[in-house]
């Protein structure tokens, strides 16, 4: 396998066709101009095989996102063309799926059998997109210099939009920090999450559905105007609070779900 003691930017797993892809970019020798992205596969604990490496690639998956029956990927590279910005991967070929409305795509995933994404237009607009036959729309734009997009989820039948925007900072931004789209519409969620101190401290890290509740972890100290820790749970109807001394321990910044129990990663405060 190609050798990586440095040089390597990032790196991804996903699961696909009863196997689990590991990727890894990473500059040949060091130099910065020779991008490539290896891409091994196991099919189990001893089986292991590089499926290919890409030439002047830089691919990552999307966090556990198939469209239809394949891997779509983004561009890790902010300066790739326009329609090189995401892409799908059927386990041979990557084939790009962006166009020139798009600059840069970060998270995606699928609502109701279409494609959404979101990330930075080409006019810099922070924004929602969907794809259509004729190309990518979009859906939802942010403004105010200290805004941007997170990620999205599907939770009981609706598309969750996260990540740092406040109608605080700019009044054309709708909700603070999350929002719900239906298909039609959408909604606040009673408000969003804020912070006393500031638009620039509030932001909704991450994500994760648990036992028929959407977990948040992020920067905030009020859901709507009820003081919250940095973990809160909603139930499609209200915010919860979780834990009363979690603050202690600092911000959470990752959580995920695994056999009906949350897990957690944050940095301690000291």
């Amino acid at each position: 396998y190609p050798y990586i003691n440095s040089g390597s930017y990032g790196i991804e797993m996903t699961f696909f066709n009863n196997k689990m892809l590991y990727f890894y970019p990473y500059y040949e020798n060091n130099d910065n101009s020779k991008p490539r992205t290896c891409i091994l596969q196991f099919s189990n604990s001893t089986d292991l095989d590089t499926l290919k490496t890409l030439q002047n690639q830089d691919w990552l998956p999307n966090r556990d996102c198939l469209y239809n029956g394949k891997v779509i990927l983004d561009n890790v590279d902010w300066m790739a063309p326009n329609e090189h910005s995401i892409a799908t991967f059927d386990g041979d070929t990557i084939i790009p799926i962006g166009d020139t409305i798009i600059s840069d795509i970060t998270n995606a995933c699928v609502f109701n059998n279409e494609l959404y994404g979101c990330g930075i237009l080409a006019n810099g607009k922070h924004s929602v997109v969907k794809r259509t036959p004729s190309g990518w729309i979009s859906m939802f734009q942010i403004q105010g210099g200290l805004s941007s997009l997170g990620g999205l989820t599907v939770y009981n039948n609706r598309l969750y939009v996260y990540g740092s925007f406040s109608e605080t900072e700019d009044s054309n931004n709708f909700g603070h920090c999350i929002v719900a789209y239906n298909g039609t519409t959408w909604d606040k969620l009673g408000g969003g999450t804020t912070n006393t101190f500031g638009t620039a401290y509030e932001q909704i890290l991450d994500v994760a559905k648990c036992n028929g509740k959407l977990y948040v972890c992020g920067k905030y100290t009020h859901a709507g105007s009820m003081p919250v820790n940095t973990l809160l749970t909603w139930d499609d109807n209200e915010w919860c609070s979780i834990g009363s001394n979690l603050d202690s321990i600092g911000v959470i910044q990752r959580i995920e779900c695994l056999n009906d129990t949350i897990f957690f990663f944050f940095f301690f405060k000291r």
